[in-house]
């Protein structure tokens, strides 16, 4: 099966491989972008980007695909990239 240039290979739970959908691209890049300069409090992205339209699944995807990190701090759990991924200019 050819997915084309954004895919990528699941070696657990699916077989072949998943496309990555222009949604998930524009969402990914969005989480990337607000979370460039530090976490934020898990609540509050998912607001931001639902309010940008993003569904709730297109969230999930690219919250795994960006690599984020999930912290839960006292009762409020928060996001954060991965140090080695934030962009730096």
């Amino acid at each position: 099966m050819d997915c084309g240039v954004f895919s990528f290979y699941s070696s657990s739970k699916s077989r072949g491989c998943y496309c990555i959908n222009d949604k998930e691209i524009k969402a990914k890049a969005f989480l990337i972008e607000m979370l460039k300069d530090g976490e934020m409090l898990s609540s509050d992205c998912e607001e931001k980007l639902e309010a940008a339209g993003f569904k709730k699944s297109t969230i999930k995807k690219a919250k795994k695909n960006a690599g984020v990190i999930s912290r839960k701090k006292g009762f409020l759990w928060y996001w954060s990239l991965p140090m080695g991924d934030i962009p730096r200019e």
